[in-house]
């Protein structure tokens, strides 16, 4: 193994520099060595031999990562790799598959099989950790995008909620500034009430309101009572 004593730098990107955990598969006891070397230098690491070990693993410590093999005895790479993408659980997990099979073919077998990403053998340290560290930063923007959709559907939620149960304007009001998801950064709010009796909208303010704009009421229903935003 050319690269059996060498050393990673330290260049990998600090976004992905955190103690994430790395699960290794491979049946090769001296890959399995050489890999854990590598990666263990920038993220903990996990080690099994061969496919069903690695499912078993990967239920029962929730990796932020899996390297595997794919020719391996039992369950290889493929079957594996199927495995944790029909598993509820583990399917979201980034999969770096290594395989000494090169070529465009093989590549998309490995794919097609359900790894995010392909390495063929030989490759250099580096390659390793960049294409792992990619991963994990993927992965973590995914995870803060969906963290970030579940806040702003709850934020909905709860707004919506509390628009239903208003029943004034100066409840909605309260309701709109109450909700930056649903206004941003706004400080203040207006709503305008026709009162067709007397031809006129009839506005209520809320917030940090300009004095210029807190007038009460407007002549005509398609005339701006002033230049705030509402």
């Amino acid at each position: 193994m050319a690269e059996a004593a060498q050393w990673v730098g330290d260049d990998v990107p600090e976004e992905a520099t955190g103690r994430a955990l790395v699960l290794i598969v491979d049946d090769n006891a001296d890959m399995r060595r050489h890999l854990q070397r590598i990666l263990s230098a920038h993220w903990d690491t996990l080690v099994a031999s061969d496919g069903e070990e690695a499912l078993a693993t990967a239920r029962a410590e929730k990796p932020d990562l899996v390297v595997t093999d794919v020719m391996m005895p039992g369950l290889d790479g493929f079957g594996f790799a199927a495995a944790v993408r029909a598993d509820p659980e583990l399917a979201a997990t980034p999969l770096l598959m290594l395989s000494a099979r090169a070529g465009v073919e093989s590549a998309g077998d490995g794919l097609a099989s359900g790894a995010d990403d392909y390495l063929p053998k030989p490759f250099s340290s580096q390659d390793l950790v960049n294409r792992v560290a990619a991963r994990l930063i993927a992965a973590s923007r995914d995870r803060a995008r969906h963290e970030e959709r579940g806040r702003r559907l709850a934020a909905l939620a709860e707004f919506d909620t509390a628009l239903a149960e208003a029943r004034t304007p100066a409840a909605v009001l309260a309701a709109l500034l109450a909700a930056p998801e649903v206004c941003g950064r706004a400080t203040a709010a207006a709503i305008g009430v026709l009162e067709p009796d007397r031809g006129q909208v009839r506005m209520t303010y809320a917030g940090a309101v300009p004095a210029s704009c807190a007038t009460g009421t407007t002549s005509s229903p398609t005339t701006r009572p002033c230049r705030c935003a509402t």
